[in-house]
């Protein structure tokens, strides 16, 4: 891919176009990357799941509602939202239940607008 070449980019931000399709895997491998912003697009599909894991180590911001994408929240990004970075996830994303696990380094907790339905854990 394309994309796997831009080693030494630090930030993506293709926010409010019309990009379709899913997330392509190999914005995971970009090692550098400390913001990724594709909020409001036509995003479809799983969120890589490497996203966020090593060598992913600097990932602090990454914006991805307003799309379509479906499954779970990969682990990498919940280990980001436990590092109380900027996560903003789209409506029908799963969380897994390792969100739990957060609950001594998370001080920061945002899941306004994902259209949650159940109960709240005790």
């Amino acid at each position: 891919d394309a994309i796997s070449e831009l080693v030494h980019l630090k930030e993506l931000n293709l926010s409010g176009n019309l990009l379709t399709g899913q997330i392509p895997e190999a914005i995971a491998s970009l090692s550098e990357l400390r913001t990724l912003a594709l909020s409001s697009n036509r995003l479809m599909g799983l969120v890589p799941e490497g996203l966020g894991q090593p060598p992913q180590n600097h990932l602090s911001s990454v914006r991805l509602q307003d799309n379509d994408l479906c499954g779970y929240a990969p682990p990498g990004v919940l280990r980001i939202i436990g590092m109380g970075s900027q996560v903003l996830l789209p409506a029908g994303l799963c969380l897994p239940d390792e969100m739990g696990d957060l609950g001594d380094e998370l001080e920061y907790l945002d899941l306004s607008g994902m259209s949650l339905d159940g109960w709240l854990p005790p």
